[in-house]
């Protein structure tokens, strides 16, 4: 007896290290959010923010007013010295995702050998990673199980969306960060109806609009990432095509996954959905009609707990469960946050074709 728990335990030591020498490379972290457009996205602009001792909520600082209190002024005459309340506090919770990777015992018994083993779990961990980046990805971009009062999916226990964020009525009785948007008109994202005949001046007439629309108010930062679905974004491409000649290749490059349009970085999701319809994307859905959100990375955050990253536990046996097994968990403690709602935007009901 005393042989076998020598042996379990080595086991679990060899399997435990092996993925903590995955995550120190950072490996895994880097696979899932760059196999996420959106999520690399905004890493690439500097939005994740990673909070080290957590607390029992998220605390997001809002902006509601500017300060009222400047003017032009002559001589000795005082300054205004009105008290300003240009804040409000919202909250939101942290949300908890788990993954498992176990491996039966038998599979262990024939894969003897540590460099077996080692393959084995590499074989084992990207599927682990694989199903990690579609469910995250799914679920930041989910818009069909939004209930009425604007709880997520999973009995609300999913990370935000962005279609919760920035919303195609964003002047209903939902609530964003514990903010009733309905009353709280500072704080209600931009939005866009598409509307007419898709010609490819007029797609871009739209796209320009909704850009400047959500830059109206610059304080906070402006649209800096527009993600599209699948089809409406070879739709730009092909809108850009005939502007191509009059352009500079540094500002618009078709045939690239990410095109600069007017200082937007421009991408696509297969997760975009039809906001218009709240049907959800995925790669094997067609949608009724397309969807394109503008998003100001500095005031959309992605929060992850510190040490909660996609980050692993060690493996434990399964006899726990009555299972032969050995078992690991990749834990994700996450929130989606958006402090100026107003700098977003969606333009909706966007045709499949454009008309020549």
């Amino acid at each position: 007896m005393a042989a076998n728990t020598s042996r379990t335990l080595s086991y679990n030591a060899l399997l435990t290290s092996a993925r903590e020498k995955y995550h120190k490379n950072g490996v895994p972290q880097d696979s899932i959010f760059e196999a996420i457009p959106t999520l690399e996205a905004l890493r690439g602009k500097g939005s994740f923010k990673t909070e080290a001792d957590g607390g029992e909520v998220i605390r997001v600082n809002i902006i509601k007013e500017q300060n009222s209190n400047g003017k032009s002024y002559a001589g000795y005459e005082p300054a205004n010295l009105t008290p300003q309340d240009e804040f409000t506090i919202g909250y939101d919770q942290w949300r908890q995702y788990s993954w498992t990777t176990p491996i039966s015992g038998i599979e262990i018994f024939k894969n003897g050998g540590a460099q077996k083993i080692f393959d084995l779990l590499a074989q084992k961990e990207s599927v682990t990673y694989m199903s990690a980046t579609e469910d995250i990805n799914a679920d930041i971009w989910d818009v069909a199980n939004i209930t009425t009062a604007g709880v997520m999916g999973n009995g609300g226990k999913n990370i935000n969306s962005i279609p919760l964020l920035v919303q195609l009525d964003p002047t209903d009785g939902q609530d964003v960060h514990g903010i009733d948007q309905s009353t709280e008109s500072y704080f209600r994202n931009r939005i866009k109806d598409f509307g007419g005949t898709a010609t490819g001046e007029a797609f871009l007439n739209v796209l320009r609009n909704g850009i400047n629309t959500a830059n109206r108010g610059r304080g906070a930062g402006m649209v800096d990432l527009m993600a599209f679905d699948q089809v409406s974004f070879e739709l730009f491409e092909q809108a850009l095509d005939a502007k191509t000649r009059y352009m500079s290749t540094g500002k618009a490059s078709p045939g690239f996954e990410k095109i600069n349009y007017k200082g937007v970085e421009c991408f696509w999701d297969v997760y975009v959905p039809d906001s218009e319809n709240s049907s959800n994307g995925g790669p094997d859905v067609a949608l009724t009609a397309g969807s394109i959100y503008g998003l100001n990375s500095k005031c959309t955050k992605f929060y992850c707990g510190k040490g909660k990253d996609f980050s692993p536990t060690p493996f434990v046996d399964g006899w726990y469960n009555g299972q032969d097994s050995k078992v690991s968990m990749t834990l994700l403690y996450a929130q989606l946050i958006a402090d100026s709602r107003r700098n977003n935007v969606v333009i909706y009901g966007v045709p499949t074709a454009i008309t020549t």
